[in-house]
């Protein structure tokens, strides 16, 4: 009887295509290592190359998908939180969405407070952007802004101011006469530093229909029903996101140059900065507006914030 042998060389055929199989392996993982910091690298070099505006822009877009997804919820807080602040910066930097960024800056708000009541957590630590904080107790200084624009926004709140101290005169609205205290407060504040503008401000406004319209009203520019008090809000947010952007769609603000990265020596970057906070401060204001108006129930969709 034969015995069968395997051949001499079998062993050696074996082991050398476990070899060449360990060493495509090894190189496939030390390519994919090299390769990813690249890729890393390259979108990040990317990314500082755009303006302010695009950076904005992108990252508030991006915090407000995750804050709608389908995330845990305190994923979706922190999404809306930054959101809430990213829009404000595409208000602040980028020309023609100063009122874009204003409104959906508010709109995370809302996001971001009913998921703060989901989660117990109160999100009055992260209101850092002044929404609803009178102008008088804070430092801002208003800079490279027409005094025309602060003198038109301070009409708007000045009115805003007075619509609602009319309101709260028709019950025991202790809390509403203090609001329009200090959106009047506001308004003085503001045309104080609006330099070579005219002071539009009255003593007194037409409200006619304020005073006989009952709780819900008609929104003059969407024909949609809402609680007098949040037309008031909202219209002023209107008024003076329309100061800022002009009946044509861009800014009547001084128009400084921004670059991406400005040339320290120029003191381009300097008065861009300028530009940015005061911008900021001035989108804060009628964010704030149309946040109160959504809480006291206007509706917070797209046809009815961008009609």
């Amino acid at each position: 009887m034969q015995t069968r042998h395997d051949p001499p060389n079998a062993p050696n055929h074996i082991s050398s295509r476990l070899r060449w199989c360990a060493a495509a392996c090894l190189c496939s993982l030390v390519l994919s290592a090299c390769s990813a910091p690249r890729l890393a690298g390259r979108a990040e070099s990317e990314r500082l190359a755009s303006s302010p505006c695009e950076q904005a822009y992108d990252q508030a877009s991006d915090d407000e998908g995750r804050a709608g997804a389908h995330h845990p919820s305190i994923m979706r807080y922190l999404s809306a939180a930054d959101a809430r602040r990213q829009w404000l910066l595409v208000a602040a930097n980028c020309p023609g969405r100063f009122a874009e960024g204003a409104l959906r800056s508010a709109r995370s708000a809302v996001a971001q407070h009913d998921l703060a009541v989901t989660l117990r957590i109160d999100a009055s630590s992260s209101d850092d952007d002044g929404y609803g904080r009178p102008l008088a107790g804070r430092n801002a200084a208003i800079r490279g802004v027409g005094g025309g624009v602060l003198a038109t926004m301070a009409a708007a709140e000045d009115r805003a101011g007075f619509a609602l101290q009319v309101l709260a005169s028709r019950s025991d609205g202790r809390e509403s006469i203090a609001v329009g205290d200090g959106y009047r407060a506001n308004a003085s504040r503001l045309m104080s530093m609006a330099i070579g503008g005219a002071d539009q401000r009255r003593k007194v406004y037409d409200v006619g229909a304020l005073t006989t319209t009952r709780q819900i009203g008609i929104d003059a520019t969407t024909r949609l029903a809402a609680p007098v008090p949040a037309l008031v809000e909202i219209d002023c947010a209107r008024d003076e996101m329309a100061a800022v952007m002009g009946t044509d769609g861009h800014e009547r603000t001084v128009c400084l140059h921004r670059s991406a990265v400005p040339d320290p020596s120029s003191g381009a970057g300097s008065d861009a900065g300028t530009r940015e906070r005061s911008l900021l401060v001035l989108a804060g204001l009628a964010a704030g507006h149309a946040l109160k108006a959504f809480d006291l129930g206007f509706p917070a969709t797209d046809p009815a914030i961008f009609a």
